[in-house]
């Protein structure tokens, strides 16, 4: 059975909210609930695509910046990024695509709390690993 991505964090999500954390207790019985923020397909990059296209690269730095000051403002105890995270150039270039990764991790790292990634398909290349 073949699942998506958007599928796979709805059923994360579903399965998560229906497990006590005991983990997380306050003493004498009583638990902490747990919050935690789910960002997915930042696609970063810092080009301008063709009129004819729905991808708005260069916005997503200016989106992951509200995001993370919304998971501040709310006080998640983590947050997670399901893939995606940024994206190249046409034609890819290496050093490029480091700048563009560099940039939207630097906004990424402004939360105040542990922060984890999901490697997508835009992902999955040697150099994302170097710079985690």
């Amino acid at each position: 059975m073949k699942i998506n991505r958007r599928k796979f964090a709805v059923v994360i999500v579903t399965l998560i909210g229906g497990i006590p954390f005991s983990s997380v207790s306050l003493g004498k019985g009583r638990f902490k609930p747990i919050r935690f923020g789910i960002v997915s397909d930042v696609h970063y990059a810092d080009r301008v695509v063709p009129d004819n296209s729905s991808r708005y690269y260069n916005e997503s730095l200016d989106k992951m910046s509200e995001c993370v000051d919304l998971m501040n403002k709310q006080g998640v105890d983590f947050l997670i990024e399901l893939g995606d995270f940024k994206d190249q150039g046409d034609p890819p270039e290496e050093a490029e695509t480091l700048t563009f990764l560099d940039s939207i991790e630097k906004e990424y790292r402004r939360l105040n709390g542990p922060r984890y990634h999901v490697l997508g398909n835009h992902d999955n290349y040697w150099h994302f690993l170097s710079v985690l």
